[in-house]
């Protein structure tokens, strides 16, 4: 975790040069033991790269589970008004009943603006952990807004 955490403040400073985007989200992971999470983000757009921290809980009555995450990816297309973004992090799994761990995850992010300011977007995504956090592996569905500052 604290090589997560030390990522992560490495990422908060690089951020400070310029605007950022703070979001809010919602996510089902289809793991072998499911979960629903919210959470929240921080990101910077850098030309065509985009890079960010973010953090999301999960409450189930069989697991809670705190996900810390520092990721990036790059603007691959437009398709109309939609940005295409290919995407890759790595997540920390704080586990209440089960061992902690990290994952990996890759996916692809579909953004699209709401409001000059404001972005909708969607995100599908794969995790593959480490052994002992492999049963949270699977396909992932999050979907949220950001806000531009």
């Amino acid at each position: 975790m604290k090589k997560v955490l030390v990522g992560s403040v490495i990422a908060l400073a690089a951020f400070t040069a310029s605007a950022l985007e703070l979001g809010v989200n919602v996510s089902r992971d289809f793991s072998s033991t499911p979960l629903n999470s919210v959470g929240l983000t921080l990101g910077k757009t850098l030309g065509s790269v985009n890079v960010g921290v973010g953090y999301s809980r999960s409450t189930n009555t069989q697991e809670n589970q705190n996900r810390f995450s520092l990721g990036g990816g790059v603007n691959l297309m437009k398709v109309g008004s939609v940005m295409v973004t290919p995407n890759a992090s790595v997540v920390y799994l704080n586990n209440s009943q089960s061992a902690n761990g990290y994952a990996l995850t890759a996916g692809v992010d579909f953004s699209m603006p709401i409001t000059k300011k404001l972005d909708g977007y969607v995100d599908v995504s794969h995790q593959f952990g480490q052994d002992r956090v492999s049963r949270y592996d699977g396909g992932a569905v999050t979907a949220g807004v950001r806000y531009k500052f």
